[in-house]
C-alpha cells in the first residue's frame, strides 16, 4: 500500500508500487443544483400498471417517457405536476423484462431516470 507523502495532498510514495510512480489523485467537488424527488411503485411491476409520484415536483409541465432495454418507445406522457401529481402509467403490452422510466421537464432536461422491471 503507497503511504501519502508528508507536507502534500494527493501525493504518495510509490516505493511499495511495482511500476515506482507517483500517485496522484484531486478531488473534485460536485455540485448537485436540484435533486428532483420522483418516486414510482410498484417495482418490479407484475399487473401491468405502476405509479409515478410527481408530488415532490416543481409545479409545472413534464414528460414521462417509458422505453424498452433496446431504447424502444413504450409509452410517452404529457403531464402536468402539481402537489396532488400521482401518474398512473399502463404497460399492458409489455413483456417481462427491464424497461427504464425517465422524467424531463419543459427544457428537455432529465429530472429523473428509472430502471423498472416488467415481471
Amino acid at each position: 500500500q503507497a503511504t501519502e507523502l508528508p507536507q502534500t495532498v494527493g501525493f504518495y510514495n510509490s516505493s511499495d508500487l511495482a511500476s515506482n510512480c507517483l500517485l496522484f489523485q484531486q478531488a473534485k467537488p460536485a455540485r448537485i443544483e436540484h435533486v428532483a424527488k420522483v418516486t414510482s411503485y410498484p417495482n418490479p411491476i407484475t399487473q401491468g400498471i405502476s405509479y409515478v409520484n410527481l408530488t415532490q415536483l416543481a409545479a409545472g409541465a413534464y414528460t414521462i417517457d417509458v422505453t424498452d432495454f433496446n431504447g424502444k418507445a413504450m409509452v410517452r406522457k404529457q403531464v402536468q405536476a402539481s402537489e396532488k401529481s400521482i401518474v398512473p402509467v399502463q404497460l399492458p403490452q409489455a413483456v417481462p423484462g427491464i424497461y427504464w422510466l425517465r422524467v424531463t421537464n419543459a427544457q428537455q432536461q432529465v429530472v429523473h431516470a428509472e430502471k423498472w422491471i416488467v415481471q
